[in-house]
């Protein structure tokens, strides 16, 4: 899983060192899946196209993309004292808890307890 791209930002972030309990990372594609939720119409029109008080003629179902709530990130720098993280480990995270990191393009902060879990390999 280390690419180039991974090994030139893990240079990067080395001249940063987070302050304890937060970490930087590059989260890894965004996975999602298929859901199919009913939407109402009324011939072709959905519901955000009637006008209120019309009544729905029909449902159908339509498929759309979903996020999964938790996601995989690359761990690029930890804090002197964190044991648990290094560098180039995967880890699972809550999507609400990543904040962007303007200083270096496509990485992440972390605080270390929004990580839910590290991937064995």
């Amino acid at each position: 899983m280390m690419t180039n791209k991974i090994v030139r930002l893990i240079e990067k972030c080395k001249s940063f060192e987070p302050l304890e309990g937060r970490i930087l990372v590059h989260p890894l594609k965004v996975k999602t899946y298929k859901a199919k939720e009913p939407m109402p119409v009324r011939g072709d029109m959905t519901v955000d196209e009637m006008q209120i008080g019309e009544k729905e003629v029909d449902v159908k179902m339509v498929e759309r993309d979903v996020m999964y709530r938790y996601q995989r990130a690359i761990v690029l720098q930890v804090a002197n004292d964190e044991i648990r993280f290094t560098s180039g480990n995967i880890i699972i995270y809550n999507v609400g808890a990543l904040h962007t990191f303007d200083l270096i393009k496509d990485v992440s902060l972390l605080r270390k307890y929004d990580v839910v879990a590290i991937e064995n390999e």
